[in-house]
């Protein structure tokens, strides 16, 4: 019969390859046009592949349709769409991207894949003011702006983003 030691044992697949005792700040970026969006640690973020989307009829333009993501049905948005925001290159692929959890998921089209930031080594410095004009919207939902050299990082609220999308649309 096998003992079990009080000490907790696991396999660390990243060993050796990361420092332990520095903790990661890693982040991901999204570019939308010419604004770049940061998540925040806290959100989930997934890149999809490219599925059947349903439409849903009577809703506002920027609303594509219905997606199943993991046996859910999420709502797919079109940011550019609804905020008249055009792609900064045609070179590069709208990329769908799931943000939330569970009922509270949805999936926006974003320009490119993600960006990571290493907050400990991409310098990205906290900001009280922008440089470059972000659509209001946005100015409405955002936490945090944050510069790294010439990109100023937008920190969104998303849940508050997707809320006031769905508010505005209803009293139209």
């Amino acid at each position: 019969m096998n003992n079990l030691s009080s000490s907790t044992e696991y396999f660390d697949p990243y060993q050796g390859f990361i420092d332990t005792n520095k903790e990661l700040n890693l982040r991901f970026g999204l570019r939308l046009g010419e604004t770049n969006l940061l998540l925040r640690p806290s959100d989930n973020c997934e890149i999809l592949k490219i599925q059947k989307i349903y439409p849903v009829p009577n809703t506002p333009n920027w609303v594509i349709g219905l997606i199943n993501y993991r046996g859910l049905l999420i709502p797919v948005i079109d940011l550019h769409a609804h905020l008249s925001i055009t792609q900064t290159t045609t070179t590069q692929k709208k990329v769908l991207i799931s943000i939330g959890h569970g009922s509270d998921a949805f999936a926006i089209f974003v320009d490119g894949l993600p960006v990571t930031i290493d907050s400990n080594i991409d310098e990205l410095q906290k900001t009280s003011n922008s440089s470059e004009k972000t659509p209001a919207f946005f100015q409405e939902n955002t936490l945090n702006i944050y510069q790294q050299g010439n990109r100023t990082w937008h920190e969104i609220d998303y849940q508050s983003l997707i809320t006031s999308l769905f508010d505005r649309a209803s009293y139209k």
